[in-house]
């Protein structure tokens, strides 16, 4: 047995943005994985209940979809009741039980206009793409990182992007808010690592590249598959590995 093997073994495992692009590559890469649970988080109970029958999840008891609004986390998190079309379950999220997370779900409504101005910025803007892109995967880690210390385990993939560089300015597109956002997402990164040191504790963000999704649009030369190849490299890091970086193309980058 292979320690990228173990990392999965007998794990839960949290992933946001579930209904996405990214997240439907990595769901359906996952599912021959041997992990105890996946909670497939969306944003709202129709995209979850869409994925469900897209990706045929009702045949697998380990796979739980769960309904979050990273833009209104104080409607509740809940979990859809698969056998009840009106229905979901009021069921206690088990937090103390994560072991591995992937905070995925993003916002980037700039990517349609592409002369957007750092001048342009509004300010409601910015704030929608800080509570997405930073407040919702801090809140993921505030509920699961207490119980990784506590058991010494846990892998904390924090999806970024390389337009959040600050060495090296990428792309013609200003999309300041996606920008700003992610760059504090990066930073939450560094914080939580040098925070939390055990070597089977292992925090970076990752820009998994530009791919083919909704928010990348279908010019992108990488797959949604490419990008979830890319998280699965990341989140099964061995222990004493990489931790509190920013990885693009595959290797830690300049933040």
């Amino acid at each position: 047995m292979d320690a990228t093997h173990l990392i999965w073994q007998d794990r839960t495992l949290v992933l946001t943005g579930a209904a996405g692009g990214l997240g439907r590559a990595c769901l359906k890469r996952w599912q021959s994985k041997p992990f105890k649970r996946l909670y497939a988080i969306v944003r709202t109970e129709a995209s979850g209940r869409q994925l469900m029958d897209d990706l045929h999840l009702n045949s697998d008891p380990r796979i739980q979809v769960w309904v979050e609004d990273a833009l209104h986390v104080e409607h509740g998190l809940y979990h859809i009741n698969s056998t009840s079309p009106q229905g979901h379950l009021e069921d206690p999220f088990p937090f103390d039980e994560v072991g591995l997370l992937v905070n995925n779900a993003g916002l980037g409504e700039e990517f349609t206009h592409p002369s957007y101005s750092v001048l342009d910025m509004e300010e409601e803007q910015l704030y929608r793409h800080v509570q997405v892109n930073e407040e919702y995967p801090r809140l993921w880690i505030k509920r699961v990182l207490p119980s990784m210390a506590q058991c010494g385990f846990g892998r904390i993939v924090q999806v970024s992007s390389a337009l959040s560089s600050l060495s090296q300015y990428v792309g013609e597109n200003a999309v300041p808010a996606y920008r700003l956002s992610k760059m504090l997402l990066n930073g939450l990164t560094v914080l939580a690592a040098h925070e939390f040191k055990q070597p089977d504790i292992r925090i970076n963000s990752l820009c998994p590249g530009w791919c083919q999704t909704a928010m990348g649009g279908p010019d992108a030369p990488l797959t949604s598959e490419d990008g979830a190849r890319a998280i699965e490299q990341i989140l099964e890091i061995p222990k004493g590995g990489w931790h509190g970086q920013l990885i693009i193309n595959g290797h830690p980058s300049m933040f």
